[in-house]
């Protein structure tokens, strides 16, 4: 449990994977200045194998930074500039909350080390869909599970997805997620 009121977050990063807004939302979640912070790294997985499929997406993605993006893009990767801890060392680390900012992180599995449960940010996956479907406003969601109540959304918000780039659209919901843990965070403290 937390001491002297502050609120202990773990959050789960890839260190392999680190992206801006990864740091923006640790940065949003420090300043609340209630909330002491545990990054966690998970052992390195093997790597996953590519289909055809998902080698084409990411051809794809390339392309599309390649033409729409820019030095400051929140998607950009960049090295992890605070010390973590294995991940394995999650239940001696007393945290109210665990944040899962990576894919390699089931929070199913990580919320009962954690008095609030694992939170974790879903809607990037639906922008390419949107953007298809020219359906442009793309739901950005925070959802917490916990043992007790299982998965439930516990902040939402949206985002314009862009009509032409999937690069764009993601770092347009990149930094609205980067917001959305330090905004509950704060609401939770009121």
């Amino acid at each position: 449990m937390a001491t002297d009121e502050q609120l202990r977050v773990g959050v789960v990063l890839d260190e392999r994977d680190v992206q801006r807004w990864h740091e923006t939302a640790m940065d949003e979640i420090e300043r609340l200045g209630f909330c002491e912070l545990v990054v966690l790294i998970p052992k390195p997985g093997g790597g996953r194998s590519l289909g055809l499929r998902n080698a084409l997406y990411r051809a794809y993605e390339r392309m599309d930074r390649r033409v729409f993006g820019s030095d400051g893009d929140p998607i950009a990767r960049g090295p992890l500039r605070r010390p973590g801890i294995p991940l394995a060392e999650i239940a001696s680390q007393s945290l109210d909350v665990v944040l899962c900012l990576t894919r390699e992180a089931d929070p199913g599995e990580l919320a009962a080390h954690a008095r609030l449960g694992a939170w974790s940010l879903h809607g990037e996956e639906q922008l390419f869909w949107k953007m298809y479907d020219a359906d442009f406003v793309a739901p950005i969601t925070l959802r917490a599970t916990t043992p007790a109540e299982g998965e439930r959304t516990i902040y939402r918000s949206v985002v314009q997805s862009d009509h032409v780039s999937l690069h764009r659209s993601r770092c347009r919901a990149a930094r609205r997620a980067a917001q959305l843990p330090a905004r509950r965070l704060r609401c939770s403290e009121t």
